[in-house]
């Protein structure tokens, strides 16, 4: 069995790793939109928008199966082999889905709205994008952090570095920079395809059939997901004007620090939940989220506390009227991850289509509530209209849990109490943002808190991080 701890030090590897990640790629935005055109920069957004669409849809997210497929496949022998087979797959699928893209190239350029180079170099990305998210589910299930952290920070800094030196040497900025992001990535993962096919080159039918039968169910999820993610600010401009869907775009963005953190601690979570639960280690399973779910919500709570401050060093002034939009918005992260706790458990039992079928109700419930409630109360409704739909999707595979007689596994008065909490704490906020002195109070107090729970709990954290 997995160890505890050595679970733990990945959570906390993973955290760092990808808020550093995703951090540099929010320096870089700003540094883009000066060297782009406005023009430039709507072409730039929609192949970005293309290639993270589209990246998961065509390699069918054979990645997601790997989790599972290290439990049931004992030997280092079978699983070596299965990750072979898989990383093959990631590339022979889009190539084959390329081929009709090649044959009908002008009609596809219309459907994309994208230059006939940048569709060449899109698709030579979709070829190769996969193997980098394979190795580094295979090493989160061998809860080897380190590689996976460091290959996480290698292709941010790399990609960055490489598209600084191409916007010096091209004349085309809009071609260095997507060249830049593509390029770097791109040898990372053919170099990372080399190496699992010179320690196994295997290609076996029922490998692929069990990747296939895990992931392609996943494909509505994926696509509802991303329509959720987008249609709030599609519609925002449609109804409202883009000055709004700015406003709106940065508490979103804001708000999904949560996200990042949550999909942090899932990522680590997710090889020792399924090695517990594989065990009939209930007890530990609960235990565990007894410490995780605190965590989450003081996290969720702090971002909601200095929301004013965190916009306007963000945004400036003139995005302070969205600040009352964070708490519903962190909320609905925080009910993400609730339900990802949940549908963890779909995952072990692949039971996957249920998942896509409840995404994709999620979100036509969310296009209908915001064409109905944006009209009517402004671009704001979104951020409620988001929050209520992700409480209906934790509804839904709650019950989806229950019918597979498997709610046993979390202790579930516990974090729902602790999530009715969370969303007391958050609400809350709403109404001492005009008092400043009362929250600088809760924020002095929480980091005090803290800086003594640390202080008390220093050579843990000398382990985790040195050891």
């Amino acid at each position: 069995m997995r160890k505890t701890g050595n679970a733990l030090k990945a959570g906390v590897w993973y955290i760092i790793s990808n808020f550093i990640s995703k951090s540099i790629l929010y320096i870089c935005t700003p540094l883009y939109t000066r060297l782009l055109t406005t023009a430039e920069y709507g072409q730039y957004s929609n192949f970005i928008s293309w290639q993270s669409m589209l990246a998961a849809f065509v390699t069918f997210d054979l990645s997601s199966s790997v989790g599972i497929a290290y439990i049931d496949f004992k030997s280092d022998l079978e699983f070596h082999e299965f990750i072979s087979t898989i990383s093959v797959c990631s590339v022979l699928i889009p190539m084959l889905f390329s081929l009709p893209v090649l044959l009908y190239l002008d009609e596809f350029v219309t459907i994309f709205d994208l230059d006939k180079t940048h569709l060449f170099i899109l698709l030579f990305y979709l070829c190769c994008c996969n193997t980098l998210q394979i190795y580094q589910a295979e090493q989160r299930s061998k809860i080897r952090y380190k590689l996976s952290s460091t290959l996480t920070l290698l292709v941010s800094c790399g990609g960055v570095a490489l598209t600084l030196i191409l916007v010096l040497c091209l004349q085309d900025n809009l071609m260095g920079i997507i060249l830049g992001n593509i390029l770097f990535n791109v040898v990372v993962n053919i170099g990372i395809l080399r190496a699992i096919l010179k320690k196994t080159m295997v290609i076996r039918w029922k490998y692929a059939r069990y990747g296939l039968l895990i992931s392609i169910p996943l494909i509505p999820h994926i696509l509802a997901g991303t329509i959720l993610g987008s249609s709030d600010k599609v519609m925002i401009t449609k109804m409202c004007g883009s000055e709004k869907t700015a406003l709106y775009s940065l508490v979103f963005t804001i708000a999904m620090i949560i996200t990042m953190f949550a999909s942090s601690i899932n990522k680590a979570w997710v090889p020792w939940f399924f090695d517990r639960l594989s065990n009939g280690d209930d007890i530990s399973i609960k235990n565990a989220v007894r410490k995780i779910f605190p965590l989450l919500s003081i996290s969720a709570f702090l971002i909601c506390l200095t929301a004013p401050e965190i916009v306007w060093i963000l945004g400036g002034k003139n995005y302070l009227e969205a600040v009352q939009l964070i708490p519903p918005l962190i909320l609905h992260c925080v009910c993400n991850f609730v339900s990802t706790l949940y549908i963890n458990i779909e995952f072990y039992t692949k039971k996957t289509f249920g998942i896509s079928v409840i995404t994709v109700i999620s979100s036509v419930i969310n296009l209908l509530l915001n064409w109905i409630f944006i009209r009517g109360f402004g671009y704001g409704a979104a951020a409620y209209t988001t929050l209520f739909s992700s409480v209906l999707t934790l509804i839904f595979h709650l019950y989806k849990i229950k019918k597979q007689k498997m709610l046993r596994i979390f202790d579930n008065k516990y974090n729902f109490a602790a999530l009715i909490v969370t969303f007391a704490a958050c609400l809350l906020t709403l109404c001492i943002y005009p008092l400043a002195m009362v929250r600088y109070c809760l924020m002095i107090g929480i980091i005090v808190v803290g800086c003594v729970l640390i202080c008390k709990n220093k050579r843990r954290i000398y382990e985790i991080f040195m050891r």
